[in-house]
């Protein structure tokens, strides 16, 4: 797992806190040979993490506390992203974090 690009903030508020975006690229490496289930469930285990990951009863246990998470969507389900010569193939799937940074008053 690993972030797409750098977290930005979208809002700051008057008082401290801020909303801000945060992206992230899984990736799964396969050898799949010839094998097509090898691919499909590389990209049914990625989909599956994806749902688990956004769905909101699930946000305490992936982000822990204090930190507001507002909304956790898929942007791109999985899909192949590289090839190598030595037949190995990426699957990723990419998720954005929308959360809230609350600074006491």
């Amino acid at each position: 797992m690993s972030p797409t690009r750098a977290t930005y903030i979208s809002r700051r508020y008057i008082y401290g806190g801020y909303l801000a975006h945060f992206h992230v690229l899984l990736t799964y490496r396969i050898q799949p040979g010839d094998s097509g289930s090898e691919r499909l469930n590389a990209e049914a285990a990625l989909n599956a993490i994806g749902e688990w990951a956004t769905d909101p009863s699930n946000y305490k246990t992936l982000f822990g506390e204090g930190l507001n998470v507002r909304r956790a969507y898929i942007l791109y389900r999985s899909n192949i992203t590289n090839a190598f010569d030595n037949g190995d193939e990426d699957h990723s799937i990419t998720f954005t974090l929308t959360y809230e940074v609350m600074k006491p008053l």
